[in-house]
């Protein structure tokens, strides 16, 4: 440092200081905004934020959010109760569902039509693709393929009332054998089908959770397959069935799958 040392900015007017602070605490307006006002820098308003302590709420880099976090959170929450009930949003009806809400709340007088008249800048009321990027990164969400679920299924999946009822019916039936010390005589068997031509895109879920959508039916080829496990961790061999009276060489493939059982419905 010279010797002679010459301070280039001005000394700091503690008195605008604090009224930069009432401000924001009483506005709730964005330190950039507040510093560009009263004519002062941003880091240093910023650096005296910080030495309250956490008294006065620090907006976050760039203004606030467009949508308060607790809304964001809600929504989220949401997305995941309709992909747990085999009704997950796409990202594209996501995007619309949020846009239908801000188009009913901003124009009331609650303090949330407040805030979205002030902060939200979404281009016609619509998420951009990079908030929506951002928002299931946030809040632990993904996109994925879900599985064909009938209504019926799905309906029946979320009682719990049939779930406990039909465990208890199978605790009944394993008494009544006397096979609680003999699990290699409990079987159970189930099918799943295997479209010629899967469609469908991809909804938002929470990560690593398997999700269903709801559908009404589909008249699309398929074929069956079968696979049976017993309890103490033995299987059979998988079985396919196709539709129809015979069984065609070319439903096989170039390469037949070693023990696999093949099979026609017969319709």
């Amino acid at each position: 440092m010279p010797r002679k040392y010459q301070r280039k900015t001005s000394a700091i007017d503690k008195q605008k200081i604090q009224e930069c602070l009432v401000h924001i605490q009483t506005t709730g307006s964005s330190t950039n905004a507040t510093a560009h006002l009263f004519q002062i820098l941003e880091s240093t308003l910023r650096c005296y934020l910080k030495k309250k302590n956490g008294d006065i709420e620090i907006a976050p880099q760039g203004g606030r959010p467009s949508i308060p976090d607790s809304l964001s959170l809600e929504i989220a929450n949401v997305a995941r109760v309709l992909s747990t009930h085999g009704f997950g949003l796409s990202k594209e009806e996501l995007r619309l569902f949020i846009d239908n809400f801000i188009q009913d709340q901003i124009t009331t007088d609650s303090e949330l039509g407040s805030y979205l008249r002030l902060y939200c800048i979404f281009k016609n009321g619509i998420p951009s693709r990079d908030w929506m990027t951002t928002f299931l990164r946030t809040y632990h969400l993904s996109l994925r393929k879900p599985l064909n679920l009938e209504r019926s299924r799905g309906e029946a999946a979320s009682d719990p009332f049939v779930i406990y009822e039909f465990y208890d019916l199978v605790e009944c039936e394993i008494q009544r054998l006397d096979l609680f010390k003999s699990p290699e005589k409990i079987w159970n068997l189930d099918e799943t089908a295997f479209f010629m031509d899967p469609r469908g895109g991809r909804v938002v879920t929470p990560k690593g959770s398997d999700v269903h959508r709801v559908i009404s039916g589909t008249g699309r080829s398929c074929f069956t397959a079968l696979a049976c496990v017993s309890t103490s961790g033995s299987a059979t061999a998988p079985m396919v069935i196709f539709s129809g009276k015979n069984l065609q060489s070319t439903w096989l493939g170039q390469k037949v799958l070693p023990n696999t059982r093949y099979a026609v419905s017969g319709k």
